[in-house]
């Protein structure tokens, strides 16, 4: 389910007499941190950013947009990045990434620099899906006890407070010699309670399976989070995980969505722009552009383009900021 929360260094937070348990939304969470955003080696740069984040960041990106509700397909697996929903949410994450308002920093996962910022305390706050919770503990032994998780703050108040990112499939080739044996084996791996808790401790990834959720191991308090239970802050928003769809075009379309967070940023840069209502226009040309290249691809496929002109005819998507025909489709063989 890989519901994702929010990790933040607790050690410097706290003892500057912030409290984040206070925080709601993003506004409130960069306004309580701000003070923390000192430039102390006079090089024009704060020593401490918020949130660990870049343009180019696209898997956090796609979480940061599906928190908030913004859309790359539908429930048809038809695109959707023309939304006036995402050209929102854009024009708020640009104003974060520059001008007078950055708040975030680009510390990439599974990076010797980006661990360094973190180790440095350059980075603030980054969003932790379970899976990558295992992935610190074993990169990062030297943040234990200084780390605590909290739901991401939500876009709006009494917005959603977790997003989600990855997903995890069954797959048995068709070619297996014994597929019984095989099955015995996947359910073993998926199903079994003591797996599940295995799994947990050396992961930190919950099981889908709700029944193993009372096992003691989730809630037991967590040495490398303060001594938080882990477990139980993950396992209580595995409901709040938004819908993410597994169309073979979704990495194409989050890097074309990309490509608009980059071209804003770059204008909120050289005009120096911190309110995102100043972007809505360009990011609403910008996304509409950006559906038509994605839906331009999908349309080169055959094997899905008689069954979407049947569903674009028969269900013609609201809420768009242009509406021209959609192609997309689900099933490719």
């Amino acid at each position: 389910m890989h519901p994702v929360l929010l990790v933040y260094r607790s050690d410097i937070i706290e003892a500057a007499g912030i409290d984040l348990t206070k925080v709601e939304t993003w506004a409130e969470f960069f306004n309580a941190l701000r003070p923390l955003m000192v430039d102390e080696d006079g090089d024009g740069r704060p020593e401490r950013y918020p949130l660990n984040f870049w343009a180019t960041q696209t898997q956090i990106l796609e979480q940061l947009l599906l928190q908030g509700d913004g859309t790359l397909f539908d429930a048809q697996e038809r695109p959707r990045l023309d939304s006036e929903r995402n050209a929102f949410l854009l024009s708020t994450i640009a104003t974060w990434c520059g001008g007078p308002g950055r708040v975030v920093v680009d510390a990439p996962e599974f990076t010797a620099p980006g661990n360094t910022l973190k180790l440095r305390g350059t980075v603030l706050a980054s969003l932790m899906p379970d899976w990558l919770g295992g992935i610190w503990k074993s990169d990062l032994p030297d943040l234990a006890g200084k780390l605590k998780l909290m739901p991401l703050p939500a876009w709006e108040k009494g917005g959603r407070r977790t997003s989600v990112i990855g997903g995890t499939m069954l797959g048995i080739p068709k070619t297996t010699r014994d597929f019984e044996a095989s099955w015995a084996f996947a359910k073993r791996l998926y199903l079994d309670r003591e797996t599940h808790m295995k799994f947990f401790a050396k992961t930190t990834i919950i099981p889908p399976v709700k029944a193993s959720w009372s096992d003691p191991v989730f809630s037991t308090p967590d040495p490398y989070f303060s001594g938080q239970i882990s477990g139980q802050l993950f396992i209580a928003q595995a409901a709040n995980v938004p819908a993410r769809t597994s169309s073979p075009y979704n990495e194409m379309a989050i890097a074309r969505l990309s490509d608009v967070l980059i071209a804003l940023v770059e204008r909120v840069n050289r005009e120096q722009i911190s309110d995102p209502a100043i972007l809505l226009p360009d990011a609403r040309e910008r996304v509409a552009a950006a559906q038509a290249r994605v839906r331009k691809l999908i349309e080169r496929n055959v094997f899905l383009r008689e069954e979407s002109a049947a569903v674009s005819a028969a269900d013609p998507l609201p809420g768009s900021v242009s509406a021209p025909p959609v192609s997309g489709g689900s099933r490719v063989p």
